[in-house]
């Protein structure tokens, strides 16, 4: 796992205090920065303050509310990803990727095992733990990608510029712009540097 060259700032998100507690502690004798939310207010107010990394977010956290409140804590802070906690299962679908899920957890996993999938979190893995205290990586989140956002993805990886492959493929400029913003959804991540390195790492494209 890739670690990062400076301390991961992370947000615990978590109403049990206990659990809460254990997890901060366990990110703290990692190496990390890590603070406690309770409510999502004070997750917010935190989230400014702090300007973490990572935040994690019980999957009991699943609402309406919540998602506009992670879109808006997305909003103010783009790097920030998520890791879900208290799962029932560990893998994330597409819509999770979307919102910039990046790690989950199954619940009961112990703590130490949910710091780490939390610290790969923000050295950019996608991990998981289950609640044995296995740290697995996790599959693409994603739907499966078209034969042309295929043609699309292989081409960004080898190098083409939007107008390149707009010529390449007989498409408008923007149309390739719409294609890769859905690949990175598709993928988790955003920007065309981290669509290629993502799809390259988890073998969706082949060099």
């Amino acid at each position: 796992m890739n670690m990062p060259d400076r301390a991961v700032c992370a947000l615990v998100f978590n109403p049990a205090p206990e659990a809460g507690a254990t997890l901060v502690r366990a990110l703290r004798e990692r190496g990390a920065r890590a603070s406690r939310a309770a409510t999502w207010p004070e997750a917010v107010i935190l989230a400014w303050r702090e300007r973490p990394v990572v935040v994690t977010v019980p999957a009991s956290c699943s609402d309406a509310f919540a998602t506009r409140l992670l879109a808006e804590v997305r909003r103010a802070l783009p790097g920030v990803v998520f890791v879900r906690t208290g799962a029932d299962r560990v893998e994330l679908d597409s819509a999770a990727a979307s919102m910039g899920f990046r790690g989950s957890c199954e619940a009961g996993a112990p703590a130490g095992a949910v710091a780490q999938v939390v610290l790969g979190a923000g050295a950019g893995e996608r991990l998981a733990a289950r609640k044995c205290g296995d740290v697995v990586r996790l599959a693409v989140p994603a739907r499966e990608l078209s034969m042309r956002e295929r043609q699309i993805l292989e081409l960004v990886c080898g190098g083409m510029g939007n107008r390149e492959i707009a010529r390449r493929l007989y498409l408008a400029e923007t149309t390739v712009k719409w294609h890769l913003q859905a690949i990175g959804r598709a993928l988790g991540v955003s920007g065309r540097v981290s669509i290629a390195l993502e799809a390259v790492r988890l073998g969706v494209v082949r060099l």
